[in-house]
């Protein structure tokens, strides 16, 4: 019996959650009551922190500012008789120091039936959930239908699932882990990414830094350039009008001289013909107006134009004196937009290739000199230096005719429309022909005597638009959108390439190796035609700011005369400018 009692009463003054004495005891709103300290550590792993679940029965208690200290304690009598009852069990249990738990003494359950002493606790009787004698389990639990387990096989159960459930808890920890590794990683990356930016921002803002040095001493070198020429005509017109000056002021004097005395005889004459002198040279002696107010104009033309809240041309352009030779409208005898190539002849004119049909050739001043090929679809066409035409029609098909339109024998064989997409024709000095196939990304090579092609370059990724060969290398000029690049004809590797945002390239040859580019806003209607070298540093800016008719088609060509004269052409208009401060 008082093994019993004491066993009822140690059952009443534990923690279900740690098993010892109630230390430090709190209670919750149902009436349960647990050791401070395992209350808080349940409560940490909670993520609300203004609440908690009773461990036994789920019901929810508030935690104010989530201190488990402000709950209830309990009464000062039941606190004085856990601490008795522990120290009791502490003395009676002869529990060392170190055995004992967090929460005090961990108790030492009996294993006597509370209802039969006698009784050892053989069974478990799962419904009521705890351990009972055989005896009870037979007479009572068994028969009102309760599940009873033998007590050996219920702690090898719960062992089992508790292991199972440590194990989860192992592997899921370890998961855990390798997360937070994973997170320590890209906290990590992050670090390096955001020195990276930093190192990648400052290494651009240097680079930068020396393009705008780079731009300043090009623009400030072309003014220079520009501005020289004038100054030496200015210095010019200035000797010889300081040298007008001083003959006049000569014969002034001598003039002048002859009133001294009575002329007559010799001196009459000798003063005669000065008198005749001074009044030639009055008479032709006139101050050129005409070319100090030209000087004035084309100096005045010579501005600086800044950029503002724009980076496409870092600081500005220099504004050229330029002038407009001819502005036709190509469908005064062809179909509106039908300009589908340009390209310059061996004797100094210009022809424009349509996609309607003919090949349309103009003068150096805009006059138009003649037809040619008038039913012939034009996609791309080149002249031979003998003045033959190279054409490739609308089925990427190559066709040779003499100077006045009669076809030679000649037969290439290329890829179908459907196969390589639209392509582009030149030639280079040894009368090979290449032709460029946007939808194959390729350029293949021919012979000028026909047959199959005879080597092929592959674009990487880019389609070649317009495509030229330069004559001083084993180069070709490849126009991709707004992109202009200088290909090695042999391996097919880009060698040097220029991109600018928002406006498309139109590139062409210039003299010796020179590359001039067109870039067409399109949106605004608006060119700049700049110079490069072969490598495509810029040289100088030509043309700033030409505004031209927006075409239905957005196709341009640019080349330019033997004469100097650039042709930049539309889909429907070819316009020839020419500098006029050089």
């Amino acid at each position: 019996m008082a093994s019993s009692l004491r066993q009822a009463v140690h059952k009443n003054l534990e923690c279900p959650v740690c098993l010892g004495f109630l230390k430090d005891p709190k209670i919750l709103t149902c009436f349960h009551t647990f050791c401070k300290g395992c209350l808080e550590t349940v409560l940490e792993c909670h993520q609300d922190k203004q609440s908690i679940s009773c461990p036994v029965c789920r019901e929810s208690t508030p935690i104010p500012n989530g201190d488990i200290g402000k709950l209830p304690n309990v009464s000062t009598a039941l606190a004085s008789m856990i601490a008795d009852v522990a120290t009791q069990e502490k003395e009676h249990t002869n529990v060392k120091d170190g055995e004992r738990s967090d929460c005090d003494v961990t108790l030492k359950r009996s294993c006597k039936c509370e209802e039969h002493s006698e009784g050892e606790e053989e069974c478990f009787c799962v419904n009521c959930g705890k351990y009972i004698c055989y005896r009870c389990g037979v007479v009572e639990h068994v028969q009102e239908g309760h599940k009873v387990n033998e007590a050996e096989t219920h702690k090898s159960a719960v062992k089992t699932s508790v292991e199972e459930l440590i194990s989860k808890a192992e592997a899921r920890k370890s998961d855990i882990e390798k997360h937070i590794a994973c997170i320590a990683e890209q906290q990590d990356k992050c670090e390096m990414d955001e020195k990276q930016l930093h190192d990648n921002v400052n290494k651009a803002f240097e680079n930068r830094v020396v393009e705008l040095i780079e731009r300043k001493e090009f623009l400030k070198s072309e003014g220079r350039q520009e501005l020289k020429e004038i100054k030496t005509s200015l210095l010019g017109m200035d000797g010889t009008s300081c040298q007008q000056k001083t003959r006049i002021d000569t014969l002034c004097e001598l003039v002048k001289n002859g009133l001294r005395g009575p002329l007559q005889n010799v001196a009459l004459k000798a003063h005669n013909t000065l008198c005749e002198e001074l009044e030639h040279l009055l008479k032709h002696a006139e101050p050129d107006q005409e070319g100090l107010r030209r000087m004035k104009e084309q100096r005045e033309h010579i501005r600086f134009e800044s950029n503002k809240g724009s980076t496409k041309n870092m600081l500005g352009y220099l504004r050229i004196k330029w002038t407009l030779v001819a502005d036709i409208q190509i469908r005064a005898s062809y179909t509106a937009s039908s300009m589908n190539s340009l390209a310059a002849s061996p004797n100094n004119t210009m022809s424009v290739g349509c996609h309607t049909g003919g090949i349309v050739t103009y003068s150096a001043h805009g006059e138009i000199e003649g037809t040619v090929l008038h039913n012939v679809k034009v996609r791309s066409f080149q002249y031979r230096s003998d003045g033959c035409y190279i054409v490739l029609n609308s089925q990427n098909k190559i066709t040779l005719y003499t100077p006045k339109g009669k076809r030679l024998d000649l037969s290439f064989v290329t890829l179908s429309h459907e196969e390589g997409g639209n392509g582009s024709l030149t030639q280079n000095k040894d009368g090979n022909i290449f032709v460029s196939y946007r939808k194959r990304k390729q350029v293949q090579v021919y012979n000028a005597k026909g047959g199959q092609s005879i080597r092929e370059i592959n674009c990487d990724g880019y389609e070649p638009q317009q495509i030229f060969v330069m004559p001083t290398s084993n180069r070709i000029l490849v126009k991709d959108s707004n992109t202009v690049r200088v290909v090695d004809s042999l391996a097919g590797t880009t060698l040097h390439s220029i991109t600018k945002d928002d406006v498309n390239a139109f590139p062409c040859l210039g003299k010796d190796d020179t590359v001039l580019i067109a870039w067409v806003n399109q949106r605004e209607g608006t060119v700049n035609i700049s110079l490069y070298t072969s490598e495509l540093k810029v040289t100088k800016a030509i043309i700033g700011h030409f505004k031209f008719p927006i075409p239905e088609r957005h196709w341009y060509y640019l080349q330019t005369f033997k004469s100097g004269e650039i042709a930049f052409c539309t889909s429907d208009r070819l316009f020839i400018i020419r500098e006029s401060s050089r």
